[in-house]
């Protein structure tokens, strides 16, 4: 995926608990990331490690989606 053992073992654990994906969904998801954003021309690695490295935000952001949905 080209970012580090620990960097991938972070992602993938986020997508399972953050969306409810499977190891094998995740692997996808990052897959597709991937894709995408070398499809805009963005470096992969960067992305990866930009959702990676802010897991704490992104749990954030879903918990105040929840929160929203509910009002």
């Amino acid at each position: 995926m080209g970012i580090s053992t620990e960097e991938s073992a972070d992602l993938i654990g986020s997508f399972k608990t953050l969306a409810g994906l499977s190891t094998d969904q995740s692997i996808a998801l990052a897959k597709n990331v991937t894709l995408l954003a070398k499809a805009n021309d963005v470096a992969p690695d960067k992305v990866l490690s930009d959702i990676a490295g802010n897991t704490e935000q992104l749990k954030e952001i879903q918990e105040k989606i929840l929160i929203m949905a509910q009002d």
